[in-house]
């Protein structure tokens, strides 16, 4: 089996402890965004990060997994929603578009392609040193929208999608939001010892036969 490489912000944190259990590696690349990662002005140089790493990686041993989309589901969607006037679907497919740019760009250098799709959407109140934009109904639209257009774009293309959505654990309401219970005490990150995460993500790979 080849290696996997996700390369995601802050929240691919909560699989850690799998770099120990699997032949896996975290390259965690700050706060990130879909929209921003083939920006050659992105203050983070995401995509400059991954092709620097991928250079040294071999399509026949290693696999490419992305997990973005968060931080452009809290803050961004909604402030191009209302600068600009255009409906939210119309900036999530925006974002989108980029963020299949940054894809089709790895993937045409030979290499397996896997999304992770987001977590959804975390109480406004539950972290305020955090900035939002838009009420908890309206950022939870717009997680799920941004979810369910990521994933039907992914099946359309042929590639593996691990849907969060599909973790009970991680849903409360409708649209949802992420149970506060079930984050680490900076009150914005799944819990991987409060919830079986990691171990879900596992088997999905190996049901997926990543692994």
């Amino acid at each position: 089996m080849k290696q996997i490489h996700l390369f995601g912000d802050s929240h691919t944190t909560m699989y850690n402890q799998l770099s120990d259990e699997i032949d896996f590696k975290i390259h965690f690349l700050g706060a990130s965004t879909a929209y921003g990662l083939i920006s050659d002005h992105s203050f983070t140089h995401s995509f400059q990060q991954i092709q620097e790493i991928i250079k040294d990686l071999d399509p026949d041993r290693d696999l490419i997994m992305f997990a973005f989309g968060e931080i452009d589901c809290r803050m961004l969607i909604y402030f191009k929603h209302m600068r600009d006037s255009v409906d939210l679907i119309e900036v999530i497919d925006l974002v989108l578009d980029r963020y299949f740019s940054a894809i089709s760009s790895v993937k045409e250098k030979g290499f397996e392609m896997v999304v992770h799709g987001i977590i959804p959407a975390v109480r406004q109140e539950t972290a305020d040193n955090l900035k939002f934009y838009g009420d908890e109904k309206t950022r939870a639209s717009i997680s799920f929208n941004f979810n369910e257009r990521l994933k039907e774009r992914c099946l359309k293309e042929g590639i593996k999608y691990f849907d969060t959505y599909k973790l009970p654990y991680l849903l409360s309401g409708e649209p949802p939001l992420i149970p506060v219970s079930v984050l680490t005490p900076d009150r914005m990150h799944v819990n991987p010892a409060v919830v079986p995460i990691a171990e879900d993500f596992k088997k999905w790979l190996k049901k997926s036969g990543l692994l």
